[in-house]
């Protein structure tokens, strides 16, 4: 693994170790990944069996779907210490490298966090590799928050920086023999500022400063906030 490999996944796994208390106050209010989750169940038609959560955050997966047998992966230990309440079983680990045996898993699931993986390909291959024939991985993911067709936050001249961009994963439907789903959401303009003051999504606007500057930066930079703005996000559905 190069050492710019290892610095970006500990990163992410600080990033999202000081994101916990946020992201729970954010999925309070809005319930946004949980909405998310559930039409990712839907898409793979999502009924029983067990399941591998890669990237499982807080657990919510649980939320949606309280009789599904699941197994928790996440690369931060402060997610896992809080995804537990919620699932049994919950690993701390590399998406890109599964601590499981071939054939385990009824099915896989990236809720939210295949983005954010930096060799998003290998975590996919990684997620065939434990599911058994004729199982299923699925992934939701953020494409951005549009106003039409421009992205909102270029109009306050910022960029959102991407682990692993969302168009490179679009690809992935047709090397893998997927396919893919749109789920647009109308949201307000604070549901957009308070998903940017989640600390690992603030990184992603204002990197390389401490959380306290970012979330001042934030909240000079995005207002007036617009009234509604599109939330758009994609479903990836490969067979195995």
């Amino acid at each position: 693994m190069s050492a710019k490999r290892f610095n970006v996944k500990k990163l992410i796994k600080n990033n999202f170790s000081e994101s916990t208390k946020k992201y729970v106050e954010f999925e309070d209010k809005h319930a946004f990944f949980r909405s998310l989750a559930r039409e990712l169940i839907k898409f793979g038609d999502v009924k029983n069996g067990l399941y591998i959560d890669i990237g499982c955050g807080t657990g919510i997966i649980k939320d949606v779907a309280p009789e599904l047998d699941v197994v928790g992966v996440d690369v931060s230990p402060d997610m896992v210490r809080v995804a537990r309440e919620k699932i049994e079983v919950v690993l701390a680990g590399d998406a890109e490298n599964l601590p499981f045996k071939d054939d385990i898993f009824d099915g896989a699931m990236f809720n939210a966090s295949l983005f954010l993986i930096p060799n998003a390909e290998k975590a996919v291959e990684e997620a065939m590799r434990v599911v058994k024939s004729k199982g299923l991985v699925l992934a939701s993911y953020l494409i951005g928050f549009f106003d039409g067709e421009e992205k909102v936050v270029e109009k306050y001249g910022l960029k959102h920086r991407e682990v692993f961009p969302s168009e490179k994963i679009d690809v992935f439907a047709d090397k893998f023999d997927g396919e893919l789903l749109n789920v647009y959401y109308k949201v307000s303009g604070e549901f957009m500022k308070d998903f940017y003051l989640v600390p690992a999504m603030a990184n992603a606007l204002f990197p390389k400063i401490p959380y306290e500057e970012r979330v001042k930066k934030i909240e000079e930079t995005l207002k007036p906030l617009p009234a509604q703005v599109e939330f758009r996000c994609r479903i990836l559905k490969i067979p195995v």
